[in-house]
């Protein structure tokens, strides 16, 4: 339990299409998230790999496979795995780093016994802020006398890297909220009074660092304390928050990716004024009628880079929710790929929808 572990493979393919991936699993659950390995349609042998922590397992499964539909050829060798070094180690008050000696438990001091350890490739794979799952892990340099065949063990603390590039700030560790009070200030010295969106959404590590453990909380009071703080840094101005962490047809449920514990009761933070930009397309009705019962207002996220053909119907089916459902104030047009040519669609969607709501149609 509690062990990082690198489990590569080598790969080759030849006119290949499909996904290989490696999948982790600890019991029933996944305890690693990836989407792609980077395995190209025509390549000769090469390394690809994971980089994986066991939690509290003591035991887990290794799948090498592929899912999907697929064709072409592709070749599989050389599989390991392995304990790694501090990979992505993160070093911070609320993380510390600790090394001991394994037969008489002395700790050993970070700069008198041995050299300060420190990740120099975590979080800058390609550029400052990227994340990348394996890398060569940084040594560890013992300055203090110790005979031959030492055996030392160290504890870190490591970013949990979610399909492949995602990671989560800490919410328990007070630098993060330096961070956010300062860019909330920043941002409404830049912008004045208005509108504001809180992120606070798919929020994929929670509650398994030692700032966490230590304050005694669920992950659902982590995060109910951390957006009611949040939105405190902006008292005067309208608020709107992502309504996924915090509905419990959505991601505010037990289980969710790599949260140590459950995350119901997470909407207990948010203060009245906060409305919910709602993107559960999948559970609209219900979404829609849990937060309108809390008194939050809502906005309806009702377009994700979708084809033309299914902006009208989609945007007629969360309408069609929203029936009778109070304080829904609009349609957000949201884009993840820099596209504003279906905006006007979508205006015209919104529009004919209403209009055939209006004439009860």
């Amino acid at each position: 339990p509690h062990r990082s572990y690198r489990v590569s493979v080598w790969i080759r393919t030849r006119a290949f299409e499909g996904e290989p991936l490696i999948q982790v699993l600890g019991g029933r659950r996944v305890i690693h998230f990836m989407k792609s390995l980077g395995v190209q349609a025509a390549q000769d042998w090469t390394e690809h790999s994971l980089v994986f922590n066991s939690l509290e397992h003591s035991k887990v499964r290794v799948y090498l496979g592929v899912w999907k539909s697929t064709h072409g050829r592709l070749e599989w060798r050389d599989w390991t795995i392995q304990e790694t070094g501090p990979v992505n180690l993160v070093r911070r008050p609320g993380a510390p780093f600790a090394l001991r000696d394994e037969a008489s438990g002395r700790a050993l001091v970070e700069g008198r016994d041995f050299a300060p350890v420190a990740d120099t490739l975590m979080g800058r794979a390609h550029g400052a802020g990227s994340f990348e799952e394996w890398h060569e892990s940084p040594q560890i340099h013992v300055r203090t006398s110790l005979p031959d065949g030492t055996r030392l063990r160290a504890s870190w603390h490591q970013a949990a890297i979610v399909y492949e590039k995602q990671v989560t700030c800490c919410l328990s560790e007070p630098g993060t909220f330096e961070l956010l009070r300062d860019e909330a200030r920043r941002m409404r010295e830049l912008w004045g009074p208005g509108r504001y969106l809180m992120m606070f959404d798919e929020i994929r590590a929670l509650g398994r660092d030692s700032a966490c453990v230590r304050t005694g909380r669920t992950p659902a009071r982590i995060l109910a304390e951390a957006v009611k703080r949040c939105a405190a840094y902006l008292p005067d101005d309208t608020l709107y928050v992502w309504n996924d962490m915090f509905d419990p047809h959505h991601n505010a449920v037990d289980g969710f990716f790599l949260v140590r514990g459950d995350l119901a009761g997470a909407w207990e933070g948010l203060p009245d004024r906060v409305s919910v930009v709602n993107w559960n397309g999948d559970h609209a009705r219900a979404s829609l009628q849990f937060f309108a019962r809390r008194g939050h207002g809502q906005v309806i996220a009702g377009y994700y880079d979708a084809p033309p053909d299914r902006i009208t119907n989609g945007i007629k089916a969360w309408l069609a929710a929203a029936r009778g459902v109070p304080r829904v104030e609009a349609v957000m047009y949201t884009t993840w790929k820099d596209r504003y040519d279906d905006l006007e669609a979508l205006a015209n969607a919104c529009r004919v929808a209403a209009n055939s709501r209006d004439s009860g149609d």
